[in-house]
């Protein structure tokens, strides 16, 4: 079993090679890809690959399939860059982090526009004041 700092080096390798590798797929369907995040076991033998796509539910399965569709050509390059007692297994998962960071962010977005709009409308009050008798 590899160091857990060891596992540490290799996941932040592995992650700028990967998203590297992603980026250049000529796959029009993961041209929009975003390479998230890597987990990698304490063996160094599987890797998730957590990816990211902003767009409809089709087009992110779309992206998964072009991902599928290139894991070997993935694998093998991993294969290449890095060295590696044994390369890898590779796993894609999507990562809907970001197009929930998106919506909560015009959530917020929206409740400060109408706080803002409140706050317009609302005419100021004048305070009177009362003769003490």
């Amino acid at each position: 079993m590899a160091s857990s700092h060891r596992v540490h080096r290799v996941r932040e390798q592995l992650h700028r090679v990967l998203s590297d590798i992603v980026r250049a797929l000529k796959d029009p369907r993961a041209q929009f890809v975003t390479v998230v995040d890597v987990e990698v076991t304490a063996d160094l033998r599987n890797v998730k690959l957590f990816f990211s796509v902003l767009g409809s539910e089709d087009e992110i399965n779309q992206a998964l399939e072009g991902l599928e569709n290139a894991r070997g050509h993935i694998r093998r390059e991993v294969s290449r860059r890095v060295e590696l007692r044994h390369t890898p297994e590779i796993a894609i998962v999507y990562d809907p982090t970001s197009e929930r960071a998106a919506h909560l962010t015009e959530i917020i977005d929206q409740a400060t526009r109408i706080t803002t709009q409140s706050r317009a409308t609302v005419e100021p009050v004048q305070l009177v004041e009362e003769d003490n008798v």
